[in-house]
């Protein structure tokens, strides 16, 4: 049996982490599988752990990177990470007993460019987002910024040393290394970014437990969130600070204003999670549920079985865990083309892709699918969780995992 550590930030926090945890849970009985991490929240599942005072040591290298990146990097709406300072070492990792290094979203300074680039054990490295090919951002600028200002042209040199620093090591890493992208849109965008990525990337999606994203009893479901029982129910996922505006929250809300003008706004209700607020009000009739942030799994798979479709029009979307989640639970997902949720949805059949970014595209198809009758959505919720077992489940992820881990052991003896 294959020994890998899978290394990340964080074990809970974010998107990454979970797909990183789940990735480790879907390993069991295949893989000796354990995860390494400096921030750990979870307790027994991540063992590897390097004590109180480090993370005094890795706090101090996030706040010098963050001021750092603030000084080169003057577009705040994208966040961006250096990498130059790391919490682990490449020493440290390889002294480790296994036979493999999965390395997952690993910013925040959790071990640096240089450090990855001396691993001296065969190692994998999953691209949750755009960073690997955006030179230091995570995500690419989706707003027009006009001309540089003083303040980038004084840090040009700068900058400029720190993308020599980072091509050097990142060129070394690509040589030595196995990707993997969680769906095509991120292998595409990284070969067309970078083409030493060429033959080096792996399509392997993020897995997802089937047995505890399914659809829950609709009325135990609503009456949990106390959600209307009358109404139509959007379902939306928030983000806090900037990153609203990647995840399209105005674009949800420009459709939804347009569905009320089509329509009498007080059949509909919209349901966010995810934000930094709870509470209830009223937009052009439509009342709007904020949940807050839910972390655990089964309440997820309630909110989602309240809903009658999920709105997921994220700008870019690396590979889309809550469209996943949402199939998984036999709940439809609107969502736009050109993004990772490709993969997850399939057009007319288990939701509907928009032409991107378009808020009338989106309005158009949530009036299609509310014109479906009850055998209709009952088919489209049946088709949604098939697919979700079919491709995406923990047996059908790990198969793939343990094959390129043997394929990328073997390549380096």
């Amino acid at each position: 049996m294959i020994k890998v550590v899978n290394v990340a930030f964080s074990d809970c926090r974010g998107g990454a982490a979970i797909a990183c945890r789940r990735a480790h849970e879907s390993l069991s009985g295949t893989a000796d599988s354990d995860v390494l991490t400096p921030d750990k929240k979870l307790g027994s599942l991540f063992i590897k752990f390097r004590g109180v005072k480090y993370n005094l040591l890795h706090f101090f290298f996030i706040l010098v990177e963050r001021c750092f990146a603030k000084i080169l990097y003057s577009k705040p709406e994208n966040k961006v990470s250096l990498n130059v300072m790391g919490f682990f070492s490449s020493d440290y990792i390889c002294d480790l007993n296994v036979d493999i290094v999965h390395l997952h979203w690993i910013n925040n300074c959790t071990i640096s460019l240089r450090e990855i680039s001396k691993l001296k054990k065969p190692f994998v490295v999953t691209m949750h987002d755009e960073w690997w090919y955006l030179n230091g951002y995570h995500y690419r600028n989706m707003k027009k910024n006009g001309k540089r200002d003083l303040k980038e042209v004084l840090v040009f040199p700068i900058k400029w040393l720190y993308e020599v620093y980072r091509n050097r090591y990142i060129s070394k890493i690509i040589d030595n290394g196995r990707f993997v992208a969680p769906s095509r849109w991120v292998k595409r965008e990284a070969e067309k970014n970078n083409s030493r990525f060429s033959g080096k990337i792996s399509v392997i999606p993020n897995p997802i437990d089937i047995d505890v994203f399914i659809k829950r009893e609709r009325y135990l479901s609503m009456k949990k969130f106390n959600v209307p029982e009358d109404k139509k129910i959007l379902l939306f996922g928030a983000q806090k600070g900037g990153g609203e505006f990647i995840k399209g929250k105005d674009i949800a809300f420009s459709a939804i204003d347009e569905l009320s003008k089509r329509h009498d706004g007080g059949e509909y209700a919209v349901l966010i999670f995810g934000g930094e607020s709870e509470g209830r009000y009223f937009r052009n009739e439509v009342e709007i549920i904020e949940v807050g942030f839910i972390s655990s799994a089964e309440e997820m798979s309630f909110l989602y079985s309240c809903a009658d479709v999920t709105l997921v029009t994220s700008r870019l979307e690396a590979f889309g865990q809550v469209a996943l989640e949402s199939i998984a639970c036999q709940t439809p997902v609107i969502a736009f083309r050109n993004t990772g949720v490709e993969d997850i949805i399939e057009h007319g059949k288990t939701g509907f892709l928009c032409s991107p970014f378009s808020y009338i595209d989106v309005a158009d198809y949530l009036e299609e699918l509310f014109k479906l009758d009850d055998d209709e959505k009952t088919k489209m919720g049946t088709r949604c969780r098939c697919a979700a077992k079919s491709k995406f489940s923990q047996e059908s992820v790990s198969d793939r995992l343990n094959e390129l881990y043997q394929s990328t052991v073997k390549g380096g003896e």
